[in-house]
């Protein structure tokens, strides 16, 4: 029982620290509407994605929805293709409107190191974003950040951050 009560507790008290608005919670809000949950109205057609819209009932035309079913969906390898594709046509767009981001999905000090790279790194008006400090980051997970800044880096003409 007292361990029982014991974890509550815990919850309950990293949860209201959790909610805290410091000046770095705010930004990563406003970051993540505007980047990861922000859905783009200008998307190739595409019927592969057609059809993992409907399985999965999302749109996938935000990077965040696309994030969830290529890091967690059962994929064959032409939707994996197709996912790919739709990954760096997010790039493209943020590219072309003058906002290209570097994104970091996760892993320890996420948050921290995207705050400091932002801080020495102002190439080409690239805007570090993090998904937040998580200690498991998915093989997926990893390949979608991969191929997302790749691609950034590549329209940027950055060789190596």
């Amino acid at each position: 029982m007292k361990i029982s009560l014991t974890i509550v507790l815990s919850a309950i008290l990293f949860s209201a620290v959790g909610q805290d608005a410091t000046p770095d919670s705010i930004v990563f809000r406003e970051r993540l509407d505007r980047f990861i949950n922000r859905e783009f109205l200008k998307l190739k057609s595409d019927t592969v994605l057609n059809r993992l819209k409907a399985w999965y009932g999302t749109k996938l035309n935000s990077l965040g929805s696309c994030l969830v079913v290529f890091s967690h969906g059962n994929l064959k390898p032409a939707e994996l293709a197709s996912m790919t594709a739709r990954i760096q046509e997010f790039a493209e767009l943020l590219f072309e409107e003058g906002t290209p981001i570097y994104l970091s999905i996760g892993g320890s000090q996420s948050v921290e190191w995207s705050a400091e790279q932002q801080k020495k790194n102002r190439k080409s008006n690239l805007t570090f974003v993090s998904l937040g400090n998580y200690c498991v980051v998915e093989k997926r997970e990893g390949e979608f950040e991969s191929i997302f800044n790749r691609k950034t880096l590549d329209l940027l003409g950055i060789e190596k951050l």
